[in-house]
């Protein structure tokens, strides 16, 4: 019941596409700042100064647009030395936290799948258990290692693949030996993961 409110009101996350959601947040955030950039270069362009250092920059044989003249100097501050060292090193620091939220999310995406698998490791042991339970199964330790005998067994001898058992008035289990002694074994309680 309450998984189900809480996939209602979160959504399923075990089937979430972690790299849709960040492309979808990109896409508003670069729509939100397209449309402040979309300002200051309208501003920009109808600026003398920035028409006459284009007019410049063509007349040195430059071949970007007015439009990338334009962007650069928004970047730039103007094409100082200053401000080109500032783009470079604000590109570098961005393509750097790029990396790094990329690797998180692949950590991210690794650890939910690894998380995926141990659930369902979890639940097909504790499906086993109950299988087992309702089966009048139990895993006894022996001598021979664990081995699973049905845990209603009613006093007396009874043939196993392994040999036989012996099981007394008070129900305790005991190995017989090939030289006929009788070894107790113990019930191992069939506990499922937390």
């Amino acid at each position: 019941m309450w998984q189900q409110f809480f996939q209602g009101f979160f959504g399923d996350f075990t089937n979430m596409d972690l790299s849709a959601l960040n492309n979808q947040f990109n896409f508003q955030q670069n729509g939100q700042m397209g449309g402040q950039l979309q300002g200051l270069m309208q501003q920009n362009m109808a600026d003398p100064r920035v028409q006459q250092a284009y007019r410049q920059y063509q007349s040195q044989g430059g071949p970007m647009s007015f439009e990338q003249f334009v962007h650069g100097w928004i970047a730039t501050g103007g094409y100082t030395p200053e401000g080109i060292r500032q783009y470079r090193e604000t590109e570098d620091l961005n393509q750097r936290r790029e990396r790094v939220a990329h690797e998180n999310l692949r950590a991210a995406e690794a650890q939910r799948g690894q998380a995926q698998a141990e659930n369902s490791a979890h639940f097909a042991h504790n499906q086993s258990i109950a299988g087992q339970n309702l089966m009048g199964q139990a895993h006894y330790a022996t001598p021979m290692g664990p081995q699973t005998y049905s845990y209603t067994l009613p006093p007396g001898y009874h043939q196993t693949p392994q040999g036989y058992i012996f099981v007394n008035a008070r129900n305790e289990y005991f190995l017989v030996g090939a030289d006929g002694l009788h070894y107790p074994i113990q019930q191992v309680p069939n506990l499922p993961f937390h």
